[in-house]
């Protein structure tokens, strides 16, 4: 477990935490009859601070997705790099070719429509 804290779950407050490099939310659960806390909803989204690797991978979709659309909304190299800039060089390369996927992949489709 790190130290990670956000907002994941849609509130404007810090509602996520990191157990065992994965998101759970701080408003959900309860109390059992023992006192102990425990959360119900959560654990299916990677931490972003400590399991990095797998974050990038549950991200991959909206990486394909604006590599596709960037057929129709051009942007440089350079604009795709800052995009992703808070990631380290090691995952970016990977955030990166999921972008140019998605590209090759509306590329694709432009040329068999015409």
């Amino acid at each position: 477990m790190c130290d990670y804290e956000g907002r994941e779950f849609g509130a404007f407050y810090l509602d996520s935490v990191c157990i065992n490099g994965y998101l759970w939310d701080m408003d959900s659960g309860g109390a059992n009859d023992d006192g102990g806390i425990y959360l119900d909803i959560g654990g299916d989204i990677p931490c972003p601070k400590c399991n990095l690797k797998g974050w990038v991978k549950y991200l991959s979709n909206e990486y394909l997705n604006d590599g596709y659309e960037s057929v129709v909304h051009p942007l440089t190299t350079k604009m795709v790099k800052n995009v992703m800039a808070k990631i380290p060089s090691n995952h970016r390369r990977i955030a990166i070719r999921y972008w140019r996927q998605g590209r090759t992949e509306a590329i694709k489709e432009a040329k068999l429509l015409g």
